[in-house]
């Protein structure tokens, strides 16, 4: 049975609110809210690495009797055969990275200067800001010996073959998000409105990329997020029209990761085989990615401006802190609604409640 009474003046269903916190809480100073924008101009980041695909498939000459009979023919082996066969083959692209970028982005930072504690919140970070960056594709093929008519030419098997596949490459998509709580602590200095700061903070890397091949239209890839720990330091500083800078910094970190693929064929891609002359042999690959193989190097340098947030407690978001606030929380917190989840923490307890009351008397209460 749910118990109901009246507190206050504030009728409680389903949970009785100890209201006595408040002159508990009162004065004591749950701390300040900011929305921090990264400023662009003053930030910088670093992306230097490799992501690779391997595949698996066939290819087969540009060779057809009615469409294209001045195309060329792959044959196995050496020498001879007839007709035009599809030759095995392992392709692995590669896109290379070295990129130097101004990042954007934003987070909800929350910091109470006197219990030396900083929370950061819903944090994501576009390392590209919002740009393409070039990349360098290349390929490397391992296939199985063949020769070819229309150039004639032997491709000896088993040897790597290395080759670029022109410029229309770009990775477009490098951004951190936040998945976890961000949680750390103040270090006085020597200036009483300056802080450092440090946390470890979970987050997951997302990218996508595009890889031109000559004459062909480039198709785009993207991969799952990949999940990353992100080492923070820094300074915030309390500024006097009251808001803060934050300088968060993050050393490079390396990813080194394995993904299978499953389920993706490509589209047919058209090619041009170098020869050791001018001619070229035309062929057409079909190809199954079977495995990704992220290694990055990445690291960045923030300059964040942090202006007061509205009150977190304004819950009907009017501007104002009244019953109305106190009775849409109870609401949310017997229906086990997210935003009854003060803390965050995924539990709806008398934790919840109490710094619910906390932000309501002592951040923004005045």
């Amino acid at each position: 049975m749910k118990s109901s009474r009246s507190v206050d003046g504030v009728l409680c269903a389903g949970v009785i609110v100890p209201m006595m916190l408040v002159s508990v809480a009162a004065g004591a100073g749950f701390g300040d809210g900011f929305d921090g924008v990264v400023d662009s101009s003053a930030s910088s980041a670093s992306l230097v690495g490799a992501v690779e695909i391997h595949n698996t498939g066939v290819l087969v000459g540009d060779f057809d009797a009615e469409t294209n009979p001045d195309g060329t023919s792959t044959r196995p082996g050496f020498f001879g055969g007839s007709g035009n066969n599809p030759i095995g083959m392992e392709l692995t692209g590669v896109v290379d990275a070295n990129l130097d970028t101004n990042p954007t982005g934003g987070m909800s930072i929350g910091v109470d200067f006197d219990a030396l504690t900083i929370d950061l919140s819903g944090m994501e970070i576009d390392l590209l800001g919002g740009q393409s960056g070039v990349a360098q594709p290349s390929v490397s093929m391992i296939y199985d010996t063949f020769n070819t008519v229309n150039p004639s030419f032997i491709y000896p098997g088993g040897i790597p073959f290395e080759f670029p596949i022109g410029d229309g490459s770009s990775i477009d998509l490098a951004v951190a998000t936040q998945t976890g709580p961000g949680l750390g602590v103040l270090t006085p200095t020597a200036d009483p409105d300056v802080f450092g700061f440090s946390m470890v903070m979970p987050a997951e890397l997302a990218m996508s990329f595009t890889i031109g091949f000559d004459g062909a239209d480039p198709p785009a890839d993207g991969f799952e997020p990949l999940a990353v720990v992100l080492p923070l330091s820094g300074t915030i500083e309390r500024l006097g029209g009251g808001g803060v800078v934050l300088l968060m910094t993050i050393e490079s970190q390396q990813i080194d990761q394995e993904t299978p693929i499953e389920g993706v064929v490509l589209p047919e891609i058209a090619f041009e085989l170098p020869t050791l002359g001018v001619e070229t042999a035309g062929v057409l690959f079909t190809l199954t990615p079977d495995l990704l193989t992220v290694g990055l190097d990445y690291g960045w340098s923030l300059v964040v401006n942090g202006a007061p947030s509205a009150c977190a407690a304004d819950l009907v978001e009017d501007g104002l802190l009244n019953f109305f606030d106190v009775s849409a929380f109870l609401g949310f917190y017997s229906a086990a609604d997210a935003r009854g989840d003060i803390n965050g923490d995924g539990l709806f307890n008398f934790l919840d409640v109490s710094l619910f009351l906390q932000i309501y008397s002592g951040t923004c209460g005045d």
